[in-house]
């Protein structure tokens, strides 16, 4: 009596590749989704897809080469059972679990020429909380932004509500910042806020220079979403508050013309 062919020694780790596809699909997304979640290191991510593929093109390898003498027994026509289907759309599922295509934007860092004004700027009147204050002096920090020698760059690190170190201050003694290039050039600081009004009598009250006063949001088919103004930072950078009406913190999308 013919004993069934099982899987080879070296496959049997991987016995989920041939489960059914719900359990194939728990295990290579949901469980990776768990393990990397987003934000974790591109490398991981990485490193577990090129070992995930490794394995399914050995185990594939080994059930060809398996299957040739009962290809030939049948005069020579091969059943091809393994689609690659399924595993594709398992592989699209998988890196979109995982993020490996995009990117997400860490943190935007200013250079400033008063570190206490800033922080009574950001902190004080806009809500932002300090999350780290170091003297942080590396070589990659005094190339990227022009540190004086002999200066020790101060770094600032504040959260904003939901966004752990969304803003990075950078100070040191003799850094310049060039404030018209600020005005003219430099592109707008977006923040999402609650309650413009109030902002805009504290910003008021403290001299802040006004660009744009509270003026209605409006969506591109004319339906106010909220209020937007734009102000001037302690070194000129434009910052543009959004009070987004429902509380959503995004800014409104292009309307369909259909």
């Amino acid at each position: 009596m013919r004993q069934p062919v099982g899987p080879a020694a070296g496959d049997r780790p991987w016995l989920f590749l041939r489960g059914a596809p719900a359990v194939r699909a728990f295990v290579l997304v949901v469980v990776p989704a768990l393990l990397l979640p987003a934000g974790s290191c591109i490398s991981r991510q990485q490193s577990y897809i090129d070992i995930l593929i490794a394995l399914y093109v050995k185990s594939l390898k080994r059930r060809l080469i398996a299957s040739r003498p009962s290809a030939q027994a049948a005069g020579g026509k091969t059943m091809h059972r393994h689609r690659a289907g399924p595993i594709a759309a398992l592989a699209a599922a998988l890196l979109l679990s995982l993020g490996a295509q995009g990117a997400t934007l860490a943190r935007a860092t200013l250079t400033v020429t008063d570190l206490e004004a800033s922080l009574a700027f950001y902190r004080d009147l806009l809500g932002f909380r300090v999350a780290a204050r170091m003297d942080y002096d590396t070589p990659a920090l005094r190339r990227m932004f022009r540190i004086p020698p002999g200066a020790t760059p101060t770094l600032v690190l504040l959260d904003g509500e939901g966004q752990p170190r969304a803003l990075g201050l950078v100070a040191a003694d003799g850094l310049a910042v060039d404030r018209e290039a600020n005005r003219s050039h430099a592109p707008a600081l977006v923040v999402n806020i609650d309650a413009i009004a109030e902002v805009d009598r504290r910003l008021r009250a403290a001299g802040t220079p006004v660009v744009v006063p509270p003026t209605p949001l409006k969506a591109f088919d004319g339906r106010v979403m909220g209020t937007e103004a734009m102000y001037l930072d302690p070194d000129g950078v434009r910052i543009v508050l959004f009070d987004v009406a429902g509380g959503s913190a995004t800014e409104p999308e292009p309307q369909s013309k259909e």
